[in-house]
């Protein structure tokens, strides 16, 4: 049977789920106005004072803490050293080194010690583990775990970032290298990096006081993304989407809770087998420790000397120094700006972008998500690049032999798209206004204005500056602007609206 010592919020409610399971015998606190609540909620249940009554009955296999470890250590050691197995609340157990200490004495004397880290049996985060591990959302590309204001509903949740860390290692399934945390600036927090050998990146963001209390973690694949919450009420809510499909699952508010408890009720009862591997929780630890040895000793900030003043960086991204960003650039979640890029005002990068070092971006652009823009590559102003379009620069690329210095220019014209899935062959210029299709491949230079499709890539006709295909006799039928052959494309014909000119023009035609 089990004691309790600790009849608060936490304790209560683990009161209520070790007496569903029918193993609760004993509560113990020395306030009596919470023996009194104790003894009216759970009828039948022995209520004392004294932590020692609770460990003089015989009957009491195991004891449940729920109050702080950090001033009860010598009773922890005591319950173990008695011959009984410990569960420490998580509210009550996250000192790296009393964990640490506690596991190793519980392992030298065959006991069961759990220190109740909740992300291991939330069932949001086992829904996040299944789909990163069974291919639901591709090759995962990076994990992000914030916390804001812890929510006060949730106290039996412990510290925000032991919690996440177990929970990404559930999720990655893989142990990261530790790499030091860096300041994203006083707005934003601290951030710890972890970077796992199976390519994944993880930030693992400092809990953020005064905001709406809240806490997630999203998973990002290349097919899809899938993100865990938990918000100011305790609900908890997975979300998948991309892909093929779309997914909304709640789960019960203290579904977690229940699960911690009958988790250490099995290992009571030996139907969990042991194991060899470390748990998360312990490799959690294992990361922790190395994050206090190195004691925070890089404290990098962002370079923002370049940047516009309303310039916007969404948090999870990364933006490396000597960066220029123009006035209105929007950068949002997980991408990575290498040194020396310029990136024109009101310019729109989408999710997982890489740019650089060293490229150029020019205003109004828009990239969307998964597009990595290589040095070699030129983006001029109003370039729309598609949702995973591919540059390359490099023609005949080996994995061991390095070319970099043979990359070729692909210089992206004025007012050019790129749709979504096509590839751009290195050294092939594309002109301005130039359209190019969905999926198509391009081997070869695209005159501006032209409209090329498949793979290879042809023409197959001529569009407008305001994206509207050319009718025979090249007007177009939305704006009504009119356009001439000008070499391997078009211009704008003598007497066009200014706003369909080609700037570009050699005769000032727009």
């Amino acid at each position: 049977m089990i004691g309790l010592i600790g009849y608060g919020l936490v304790g209560s409610r683990l009161a209520r789920s070790f007496s569903g399971l029918g193993v609760l015998s004993m509560v113990c606190d020395s306030n009596p106005e919470a023996l009194r609540h104790a003894a009216t909620a759970l009828p039948g249940i022995v209520v004392v004072g004294d932590e020692d009554a609770l460990l003089a009955d015989p009957r009491v296999r195991a004891v449940v803490m729920s109050q702080p470890v950090a001033g009860h250590m010598s009773f922890a050691r005591k319950v173990l050293e008695t011959g009984r197995h410990l569960y420490a609340a998580p509210s009550a157990a996250f000192d790296v080194d009393d964990c640490r200490k506690l596991q190793e004495l519980a392992t030298a004397r065959g006991m069961v010690f759990t220190p109740g880290f909740l992300s291991q049996h939330d069932p949001g985060v086992a829904r996040l583990a299944g789909l990163a591990q069974d291919g639901s959302l591709g090759r995962v590309v990076s994990v992000v775990a914030r916390t804001v204001a812890a929510p006060e509903t949730e106290p039996e949740w412990g510290d925000p970032a032991a919690e996440d860390i177990a929970a990404i290692l559930r999720i990655v399934d893989h142990v990261p290298v530790v790499l030091p945390p860096a300041e994203r600036g006083e707005s934003q927090g601290d951030v710890t990096v972890l970077a796992f050998p199976s390519g994944p990146v993880a930030h693992v963001f400092a809990p953020k006081p005064g905001s709406q209390p809240m806490r997630e973690i999203v998973v990002v694949g290349e097919a899809a993304t899938a993100a865990w919450r938990i918000d100011a009420m305790g609900q908890g809510v997975v979300t998948v989407s991309g892909g093929v499909s779309r997914e909304r699952v709640e789960f019960p508010r203290e579904s977690a809770l229940e699960q911690a408890c009958a988790a250490f009720v099995d290992a009571l009862r030996g139907a969990v087998p042991p194991s060899g591997d470390k748990p998360c929780w312990l490799k959690a630890l294992d990361v922790l420790t190395t994050l206090r040895e190195r004691g925070n000793a890089r404290q990098d900030k962002p370079d923002t000397s370049g940047w516009a003043q309303d310039a916007f960086v969404h948090h999870t991204s990364v933006v490396d120094e000597r960066v220029t960003l123009g006035e209105g650039v929007r950068i949002w979640h997980f991408c990575h700006i290498l040194p020396d890029c310029r990136i024109g005002a009101h310019t729109n990068v989408g999710q997982n972008v890489m740019i650089g070092p060293g490229v150029t971006v020019g205003a109004r652009c828009k990239i969307q998500n998964n597009v990595s823009v290589y040095p070699g590559v030129t983006l001029e102003d109003g370039v729309f690049c598609g949702p995973s379009m591919v540059f390359t620069n490099v023609h005949n690329p080996r994995a061991t032999i390095p070319r970099m210095d043979e990359a070729r220019a692909t210089p992206v014209r004025t007012g050019a798209t790129l749709g979504a899935n096509c590839t751009i062959v290195c050294g092939n210029e594309i002109g301005p206004y130039a359209f190019v299709g969905a999926g198509a491949v391009v081997t070869r230079p695209v005159p501006s204005h032209a409209l090329v499709v498949g793979n290879p890539a042809r023409r197959v006709g001529w569009v407008c500056r305001c994206g509207v295909r050319l009718d025979r006799e090249l007007q177009c039928p939305a704006c009504g602007a009119r356009y001439e052959h000008a070499g391997s494309g078009l211009r704008g014909a003598p007497g066009a609206t200014p706003e369909t000119r080609d700037a570009t023009s050699p005769e000032g035609h727009p």
